[in-house]
């Protein structure tokens, strides 16, 4: 049979599951919106078939580009459940960034893939809106990205997020802890939550049943405890756009893994780090969550940032200088540890 003979049965894409005109309308709709995180480097907007950025190399003698992928993980499972999207934009693009800037690159641009179940226009928009806001704070550009719908593959209400991001730094200033040694200090800077990660953990604890957890009070402050977890992933571009002239010998960001699985990933051969539990105020959200999970102390520090969402390693003499600069950004620096000469392993003592 040729195509087109069979006039009895007409399945359409639509009738499969996949709406290509919503996604494209609400794409078209957005393109303003994405067009104020857009710097004029980028070449061609939203539709083209890849994205064409230009970056000014006129300062670099070594330009070399830093690059990352992440998602969000199951936080826009607690996300969906609570109606509020935004915030997701937010994770997605600081994630990115603060991964970058831990190498000393400053971002140049970013992409998004969003995969529905069911495509959803309010929830893409706000996602979008979220990512354009964050682009536009850590001075990149929302380059491009790509919606899919894939009925079957994901249920009809779930969704998924993943970021793409470039950034760019000169040879001999990128930052990756070669050059630790011993008596180098480590300085925290606070989270703002559990940024990204644990949420299948969390889910766990609060919500194996359902979200009726989601109102409840979890301190003595009037913020309810899905408010809480869906703080955004804190953005360190302004310290970190502050610091990367300064003397600085490594950069960790606590994301999944925690302090040991990351501040590990930049120690060099010979050299420990030690980390001095207790230097630090531990927020009371991982407290109740500690509590109400019945998680031991090396479980939480397994999974979460534990109120540490960077850490910055210097040498002694340059600390002064260092938290000068973080106090100017209104964060609160900790010391919170130091270099030991060791294997390569961070300890808590």
């Amino acid at each position: 049979m040729k195509l087109g003979q069979d006039k009895s049965k007409k399945l359409t894409y639509q009738a499969a599951g996949v709406d290509i005109e919503a996604a494209h309308n609400t794409t078209m709709h957005l393109k303003k919106i994405i067009k104020r995180a857009q710097g004029p480097e980028v070449l061609r907007g939203i539709g083209a078939f890849g994205g064409l950025f230009q970056p000014d190399l006129q300062a670099f003698s070594e330009p070399v580009l830093v690059s990352s992928a992440d998602g969000i993980g199951t936080k826009v499972m607690v996300a969906h459940a609570m109606k509020k999207y935004k915030n997701l934009g937010f994770d997605i693009v600081n994630h990115c960034v603060n991964d970058i800037m831990a190498m000393g690159a400053r971002p140049l641009f970013f992409l998004d893939y969003l995969a529905f179940g069911k495509f959803s226009a309010d929830i893409m928009t706000e996602i979008i809106t979220g990512m354009v806001e964050a682009c536009s704070e850590s001075q990149c550009s929302l380059l491009g990205g790509e919606t899919a719908e894939m009925p079957d593959l994901y249920r009809a209400g779930d969704f998924d997020i993943a970021g793409f991001i470039v950034g760019l730094v000169d040879k001999k200033k990128m930052i990756d802890g070669h050059s630790l040694e011993p008596d180098d200090t480590l300085i925290g800077i606070p989270s703002n939550g559990l940024h990204t990660n644990g949420y299948s953990l969390i889910r766990k604890i609060f919500f194996a049943q359902d979200y009726s957890r989601a109102n409840e009070q979890f301190d003595q402050s009037d913020e309810l405890l899905a408010d809480a977890l869906l703080r955004p992933h804190l953005s360190y571009f302004p310290l970190l756009d502050a610091l990367l002239n300064q003397r600085l010998k490594g950069i960790a960001h606590i994301t999944g893994g925690g302090i040991a699985g990351n501040l590990g990933r930049i120690l060099p051969n010979g050299c420990d780090a030690v980390i001095e539990w207790g230097s630090w105020d531990i927020p009371s959200l991982f407290h109740y969550i500690q509590e109400q999970g019945m998680i031991s102390d090396a479980e939480m520090r397994k999974v979460f940032n534990m109120g540490i969402g960077l850490i910055l390693a210097v040498a002694q003499s340059a600390v002064d200088d260092i938290m000068a600069v973080v106090q100017a950004n209104n964060l609160k620096g900790c010391l919170i540890g130091k270099i030991t000469a060791g294997r390569a392993e961070v300890k808590f003592v």
